[in-house]
């Protein structure tokens, strides 16, 4: 082999060999995640802040739960429920207890509305409260008709005498006889005195005359609870309270009628005994 191709052969051996060392200092530079690196800035700027992180490309995060209460079930407000009413069909009397051996305080007129606050169901009675007063009083159902909403009304009981308790008495010990106590006896009221009445005719028309009666009487009694007015021949009957002493009220009569007014007093105990005055139109 001549020279010149020797010296040609050693400098391609040498490129070679150059070009092999320098390999090993080439680093090969990934080119970056530009959407890997957002995604990770992202997340360290939403820790930061305190907020949850964000779901990464493609990801579907779950519904965040509700952390308020739950709706509330549909309940329905009771609705204020107004006065119950009564009226009547006939004048009915109004007592102090639940039946006829109770004195009537008051007489609920035909058209008359009156509040009603109270009921007992067995006996059939309303407790109403008397037109223009706070006193009430117990009115039959039979010609009542009521209005409103009467569940809502309290179920007033009757009172019932209490049967006795027994005592079981130690075998030592000695039984004492209770000791008795005199309870005053209630009587009825001494009758009223009518002072003084009147009355205003006015006719009508059809045979019928328009009576409009003023009655004035003493009190004689301490202990009434109510006095009673009873017009005769009607069916009506009008009270006062105690110590009250007249009235005014009127009736429409066929002309000519004599209308005889009778005034007692009464308590728990029954009635006195009437005093009487009378009218007639002509």
């Amino acid at each position: 082999m001549s020279r010149k191709i020797q010296s040609t052969l050693f400098l391609v051996l040498l490129t070679i060999t150059t070009l092999a060392c320098g390999l090993e200092n080439i680093q090969v530079v990934e080119s970056p995640n530009l959407e890997m690196t957002i995604t990770a800035q992202a997340l360290v700027l939403q820790q930061q802040n305190g907020q949850a992180p964000a779901a990464a490309p493609g990801v579907v995060n779950p519904p965040v739960a509700n952390a308020t209460n739950p709706p509330p079930a549909n309940n329905v407000d009771p609705a204020v429920a107004g006065p119950v009413t009564v009226t009547v069909s006939a004048e009915t009397n109004c007592r102090i207890g639940p039946g006829v051996i109770y004195s009537s305080v008051y007489s609920l007129p035909v058209g008359q509305v009156a509040e009603v606050v109270g009921k007992n169901t067995i006996t059939n009675y309303w407790i109403i409260k008397i037109p223009g007063s706070n006193s009430t009083c117990w009115l039959w159902g039979k010609y009542a008709t009521v209005s409103g909403n009467t569940a809502a009304l309290v179920e007033v009981a009757t009172l019932t005498p209490l049967p006795p308790t027994a005592t079981k008495i130690p075998p030592t010990a000695t039984a004492v006889p209770p000791s008795v106590t005199t309870q005053p006896q209630v009587t009825a009221p001494n009758p009223p005195t009518i002072t003084t009445s009147s009355v205003i005719c006015d006719p009508q028309g059809g045979g019928n005359t328009k009576y409009t009666i003023n009655v004035n009487w003493a009190d004689n009694s301490n202990n009434e609870t109510i006095f009673n007015i009873y017009p005769i021949p009607t069916n009506s009957l009008y009270a006062t309270q105690a110590n009250v002493t007249s009235i005014n009220f009127v009736q429409i009569l066929p002309t000519g009628t004599t209308l005889t007014v009778k005034v007692t007093a009464g308590n728990g105990a029954g009635e006195s005994v009437a005093s009487t005055t009378t009218f007639v139109c002509q």
